[in-house]
């Protein structure tokens, strides 16, 4: 069995009144991973950690097996990074950003980058401050791309990307995990991106680590079961985590459906049609702290 490119053990830092952790995963080669949470919950923080921007008070980091500070440039050669921002860049070019860069990558892939830049009409006498915010995305993500590593580290990746190139966006990573036992991990406030690209869900909520979910399990799972307004219910139903009153009828919300049907049927109460529920509304209802039902990947 394949080593986890990414095992993170007990890890905790403290920053002023923010505290991140307890975090415990791990990401396997081939999986693309989701970190999700409102804003504040601490992905960014965690982004930092794992490049040793920022330093663990408690925990353990491992990347390829290998930790910091000990393995640190052989770490980060295997890394393609989009940050939020590229700063100390402003006033450079996107010519010499690109050179600059290369010479820290032994595996760097130029006619990757080149193909990137003019797929996005980035001209490399272009000011990198005069980019547009969805060009600086564009520009960072070829960067990321043109390192050719194991691992991608996506912070918010298509922030400000227009609707017409988050495609070829999205082909491209697609395309870079077909390139071998790759992995990424992709923090994002976008739902199409997670439904679309990620394989698990990190879930996360003032720094605290929610859970970390199979998606595909999570959208099979959770369903809104509708039933008439008119039937007696106990106070407590199986794995029914909500219940709304709407027009005459009760909608619950459940994580096993089959659960909850079989004991509507054995109580003689009809259901009236079963729904599938958004991503969004799934993972609101994890962060509120009212499903147990967690798909762990360790």
């Amino acid at each position: 069995m394949a080593k986890p490119l990414v095992k993170i053990a007990g890890l905790q830092k403290e920053m002023g009144h923010f505290t991140l952790g307890p975090v415990q995963f791990q990401i396997e080669p081939g999986s693309i991973v989701a970190v999700v949470g409102p804003n504040g919950a601490g992905k960014s923080s965690l982004f930092k950690l794992l490049l040793h921007l920022l330093h663990p008070d408690q925990g353990e980091i491992s990347l390829f097996g290998l930790h910091y500070p000990e393995h640190e440039v052989v770490i980060k050669q295997r890394i393609g990074y989009v940050p939020q921002d590229m700063s100390g860049c402003e006033g450079m070019k996107v010519q010499d950003i690109v050179k600059w860069t290369k010479r820290w990558y032994p595996r760097w892939q130029a006619a990757e980058v080149e193909h990137w830049l003019n797929t996005f009409e980035i001209a490399p006498q272009m000011i990198y401050k005069n980019l547009s915010k969805g060009l600086q995305r564009k520009f960072a993500f070829a960067l990321a791309l043109g390192v050719n590593g194991d691992l991608l580290l996506l912070d918010e990746p298509s922030a400000g990307v227009d609707m017409f190139s988050l495609p070829a966006v999205y082909e491209g990573l697609v395309r870079y995990m077909e390139a071998g036992q790759r992995s990424i991990l992709l923090a994002t406030h976008q739902p199409q991106e997670v439904k679309q690209l990620a394989d698990y869900i990190f879930l996360m909520s003032r720094g605290k680590q929610i859970g970390v979910y199979e998606k595909d399990r999570l959208l099979t799972s959770y369903k809104a079961v509708w039933i008439s307004q008119g039937q007696p219910l106990p106070a407590e139903l199986p794995a029914v985590h909500k219940v709304e009153q709407q027009g005459g009828l009760c909608r619950l919300v459940t994580s096993d459906v089959e659960a909850t049907r079989a004991f509507l049927d054995a109580q003689q109460c009809p259901i009236i049609r079963i729904e599938s529920l958004e991503l969004e509304e799934i993972l609101a209802l994890l962060i509120e702290g009212g499903s147990h039902h967690r798909d762990r990947m360790d």
